[in-house]
């Protein structure tokens, strides 16, 4: 869901092509999968369509060329940091260090619940991206509407 609407957030500020995204995980069970239907439903109540999109693992990728990393909980957190060895620590975000909810440490995954936590959690990710595209995207940058 995070790559979508942040690709869909880069978009509607005119940036496209700027910023790059993909999303990965680091429990590597269903790689190559579709996406959940609930994550599909969830993302389509925002108007972005995820249906295309495919599991991805972090070990296959490399990720000492990202120059931003955002993590979902403090366990991929110190995954992705025992990945990169300890090289560009300092690239690593929780998500929900973007989030208005001082509370809220991890956004938890929904893999194992309902429809209603799934829309949470994209309603969590929406408000984390735009946040995150606010600070990376010059505030000079149009925001395009949705047709």
């Amino acid at each position: 869901m995070a790559e979508g609407l942040f690709r869909d957030a880069v978009s509607r500020r005119g940036a496209d092509g700027a910023l790059a995204a993909e999303s990965a995980g680091t429990v590597c069970l269903q790689e190559g999968e579709p996406a959940d239907s609930r994550a599909v439903m969830a993302a389509d109540a925002f108007g972005v369509d995820i249906s295309g999109h495919r599991a991805r693992c972090t070990r296959d990728l490399e990720l000492e060329r990202y120059s931003r990393i955002f993590v979902m909980d403090r366990e991929n957190y110190r995954d992705i940091l025992s990945d990169l060895s300890g090289y560009g620590s300092e690239r690593v975000s929780l998500i929900a260090e973007y989030l208005q909810y001082p509370d809220i440490v991890d956004v938890e995954d929904p893999y194992y619940g309902l429809q209603d936590d799934f829309q949470r959690v994209c309603e969590l990710l929406r408000e984390a991206v735009e946040n995150i595209c606010d600070e990376l995207i010059p505030s000079g940058v149009p925001e395009k509407k949705p047709e």
